[in-house]
């Protein structure tokens, strides 16, 4: 008697197509799909999918290829994005999933507690020795939507404070040089720190300059420009807290809120708890040992509640690929090398009574598998129902499923970059 057998690809980041002959490309590399003509030739042979989610169109963020059911995604905010197209910074609408020339952003909640964050002549940012100007064409191409600093004097800075109790908390802000060649830095803490960011601004391009994972009580955020007459201009600050930055968001008189990203897809009739292999190719906004919780790449059902489970998943504390079953026990494999200084192709081959991890071609020892991943109704990709805070904070371009375990050589072959 042979054994039904599930397999889950997840293929996280990069450019993939496909075409009427099945081939898919990716990372540049080739996989060839199976079609009902059999096609055996040029490149890497993946079975044909029973479910299939590309997560690369942004004319159809939702697209199915195949599967039982539709995706479904909820965000009850607008949330920024990179428009692949054009490069401007764009915004999605409520329960628009975001499509990015790696693939679908998942991010959790997070708040931009600065007031005015594109336009520093509000009197809520002080300015020492500086005069500020909304006369810029800001990241998203729009006219006088960004902000000029010119310093009148040496030292000159634009500084915002904030009235919050100790937290982490990170900052961020786009810079793009206009006049000069002095030293330009951004400051969380009132000037007691400074970052220098001069090495990385540019008068073509702006640049997203980062203050994070700093924990204080009040945390003031700004920009010093060193020399006098130097000039830059600025766009999109904000401050969270929450040890990375996230995607822009745009504040005018009050803080304002981007709420979690939820995609989801029904368990029935796309994915086994049983048998199976999950594969993912991610991208993610890590060092994770900043964030004190895993970011989930498959998850199925509610943490809190019986029948929940994780066939893919990064272990905050060890940097391992991981995955948690009905032994409520993390099971480790391979290491990530944070930070992610290119795609990780991680997965999880499980059956019976073991499982192997996998990462970049390389594989754990077998692992102790309970038997099963519980099968809720639904499955999340890149988040968890049960914890808003495990969140992938990073891109996914698609998610496969099979109906058959697939064999070591084939997940060597999907895992190698």
């Amino acid at each position: 008697m042979k054994t039904a057998v599930c397999a889950i690809v997840i293929l996280f980041a990069s450019v993939m197509a496909h075409g009427s002959d099945g081939t898919m490309v990716y990372n540049n590399l080739t996989r060839m799909v199976e079609t009902s003509g059999g096609s055996s030739s040029g490149g890497f042979i993946l079975p044909d999918p029973m479910f299939w989610a590309p997560l690369n169109d942004p004319s159809n963020p939702l697209k199915l290829n195949k599967g039982t059911g539709a995706l479904s995604f909820t965000r009850t905010s607008i949330a920024t994005y990179v428009n692949s197209a054009t490069g401007y910074i764009a915004t999605a609408p409520d329960n628009v999933l975001r499509i990015e020339s790696k693939g679908a952003l998942i991010e959790g909640q997070s708040t931009n507690l600065l007031l005015y964050s594109r336009d520093m002549t509000n009197a809520v940012w002080v300015k020492t020795n500086m005069t500020a100007v909304l006369d810029q064409v800001g990241e998203d191409g729009t006219a006088n939507s960004a902000s000029s600093l010119l310093a009148t004097n040496a030292n000159a800075t634009c500084l915002q404070a904030l009235t919050q109790a100790s937290n982490p908390f990170s900052g961020s802000i786009s810079i793009k040089r206009l006049i000069g060649t002095g030293a330009v830095s951004i400051t969380l803490d009132n000037g007691a720190t400074w970052t220098d960011v001069t090495s990385s601004l540019s008068a073509s391009s702006w640049y997203r300059a980062l203050k994070e994972n700093q924990t204080l009580a009040n945390p003031t955020f700004g920009v010093r420009l060193t020399n006098s007459a130097d000039k830059v201009a600025v766009d999109y600050a904000g401050v969270e807290q929450f040890g990375i930055s996230s995607s822009r968001i745009s504040t005018t008189t009050t803080a304002v809120t981007r709420y979690v990203d939820v995609l989801e897809f029904p368990t029935s009739g796309n994915v086994s708890g049983s048998v199976g292999s999950v594969v993912a190719i991610f991208d993610t906004q890590l060092p994770i040992n900043l964030l004190g919780f895993d970011p989930r790449l498959l998850s199925i059902g509610d943490k809190n509640t019986v029948g929940y489970g994780i066939p893919l998943d990064i272990n905050h504390v060890t940097n391992a690929i991981a995955f948690y079953d009905n032994s409520a026990v993390y099971k480790n494999g391979p290491v990530v090398t944070f930070p992610v200084a290119s795609l990780q192709f991680a997965g999880n081959a499980y059956g019976g009574t073991t499982a192997k991890l996998w990462l970049n071609g390389s594989s754990s020892l077998p692992l102790a598998f309970s038997g099963t991943f519980p099968t809720a109704s639904n499955a999340r990709i890149g988040s968890d129902s049960g914890d808003l805070n495990a969140i992938l904070r990073g891109h996914i371009q698609n998610l496969l499923i099979f109906n058959r375990a697939l064999t070591d050589a084939e997940m060597q072959g999907i895992t190698t970059q």
